[in-house]
């Protein structure tokens, strides 16, 4: 692989990006950091969980626009939450969930923890679209199920509020953390399942 643009990690705190086995990448912080930034902390933490390149850079595009990778983040005058903007009924389980493990809603970890278990479970129309997306640009695309922004429709989802920007924030992350081959498909035994409409694992 070629090197990464070292001006890209310094602004989060220092990182890299290594290949990893089928087709995924890893990212790992340098010795000049103790600690991760938001960013690499879900880039880990969604590449670990077998999500492939082109739907880690699709996500956490989305999620860099909707919050700025911030846990803490107020929405929608007070009524949303954290780095993907829970609301209503989904900020409530979000707080559920957080309470069950001993956490907070504003924990990234638990956050992070949700948005999985969201995909796995009451989201699986994303899930669908990122197991079948094929660039950045495609991830983006289908992650916005989950978002669901202003002017969102799940027929041209191109029209929600804020898409070209979403985009170009996913293309970014891709490209900066030394993406692997637009044409390169994700990893076996994790999005495999919900190829053909299976059910994801609770």
């Amino acid at each position: 692989c070629s090197a990464t643009n070292a001006n890209f990690f310094d602004q989060f705190d220092g990182g890299d990006a290594v290949s990893a086995p089928s087709g995924r990448l890893r990212f790992t912080v340098t010795p000049q950091s103790d600690a991760q930034s938001p960013v690499q902390t879900a880039t880990s933490f969604l590449s670990e969980r077998g999500y492939s390149p082109q739907a880690v850079s699709g996500i956490v595009g989305n999620l860099l626009h909707e919050s700025g990778m911030n846990p803490s983040q107020s929405h929608d005058g007070g009524s949303g939450i954290g780095i993907a903007g829970w609301r209503l009924d989904r900020r409530n389980a979000l707080r559920n969930f957080a309470q069950q493990r001993g956490t907070t809603e504003t924990d990234l970890n638990t956050q992070l923890e949700f948005l999985d278990h969201e995909l796995r479970t009451s989201e699986q129309r994303a899930m669908k679209g990122l197991a079948s997306a094929r660039t950045p640009d495609e991830a983006a695309a289908a992650f916005l199920h989950f978002e669901r922004p202003l002017n969102y429709s799940a027929e041209n989802p191109s029209q929600s509020h804020g898409f070209a920007n979403r985009v170009n924030k996913a293309r970014n992350v891709a490209e900066q953390f030394n993406e692997l081959s637009a044409k390169a498909k994700p990893g076996p035994n994790f999005f495999d399942q919900f190829d053909g409409g299976a059910q994801a694992p609770a």
